[in-house]
């Protein structure tokens, strides 16, 4: 159920009774209700072997699926690491990491004066930590060559995903 907080302010402010049905409220944005989603989260390990790495963790995603349509949010909790969604070509991956090499170059940093990984943290902040994808009967809603992609950006570490299923 979609509302307009402009039309129904009361209405709004009785949500603020009951939090667990709300996602959000935005003022001047539609409010998203969901009276019946049930949440389902999940936590994967992943041990990176090389210092910029992209791993595809579709099928770790996938596999958390229940049969019904919601939204999966996928969140990194690691500050030189990301989240990203994009094709699984071997080329495009040399092609990305190549970018953040561009846009970051190795050189010294203010960062680098604590643990000498300053451009992680800022290539980090280009990729974004997480991605927000859309399930339907049961399956991510992925375009035909989109998978979704962790991203070490200062390994090898031992790193963590968040997966959390908003679902119907």
């Amino acid at each position: 159920m979609l509302l307009n907080p402009r039309d129904d302010l009361e209405f709004v402010r009785t949500l603020r009774n009951r939090p667990k049905e709300v996602l959000r409220i935005i003022p001047t944005l539609p409010v998203i209700l969901l009276r019946t989603a049930r949440t389902l989260t999940m936590e994967i390990e992943i041990r990176t072997s090389k210092r910029t790495e992209l791993i595809d963790i579709t099928e770790e995603a996938q596999s958390m699926l229940e049969r019904g349509t919601g939204v999966l949010v996928a969140y990194c909790t690691h500050t030189t690491a990301g989240i990203y969604v994009n094709e699984n070509e071997a080329g495009l991956k040399e092609d990305i990491l190549a970018l953040l090499d561009k846009l970051v170059p190795p050189r010294s940093y203010n960062h680098d004066k604590v643990d000498h990984n300053a451009d992680s943290h800022l290539k980090a902040v280009l990729i974004g930590n997480s991605a927000i994808i859309p399930v339907e009967n049961g399956r991510l809603r992925l375009g035909t060559w989109q998978r979704l992609f962790f991203c070490e950006l200062d390994g090898p570490r031992q790193r963590k995903v968040h997966f959390t299923l908003l679902h119907q």
